[in-house]
């Protein structure tokens, strides 16, 4: 539940268009496309905006060796991806999640 949570947490920041996450510092290329560092989590995050406000994250720790990837788009207003278990979940505009 724990990670359940932490992915939802993150899945509403990059609604709202926030790259920069707690801890984390962020890079932005300026193009669309920025990468943040979590220091304290040792997460890796890669986003990708669209023009059309669509987004991608795809996030790594080196030290846990997991990966997980998430999407919003924009049309819908709909996240969703695949936590580091590989397990699918998605979540509506109004935050309903499974």
């Amino acid at each position: 539940m724990y990670r359940r949570t932490k992915l939802v947490t993150i899945s509403l920041g990059l609604a709202l268009g926030a790259a920069s996450l707690a801890h984390a510092g962020c890079t932005d290329y300026g193009n669309g496309d920025s990468t943040c560092y979590d220091w304290q989590s040792g997460n890796r995050y890669s986003i990708h905006r669209d023009d059309n406000g669509d987004m991608t994250m795809r996030g790594s720790n080196l030290g846990t060796g997991s990966t997980w990837r998430q999407t919003y788009d924009a049309d819908t207003g709909r996240t969703r991806g695949y936590d580091s278990d590989g397990n699918f979940w998605s979540c509506s505009k109004s935050g309903v999640c499974y």
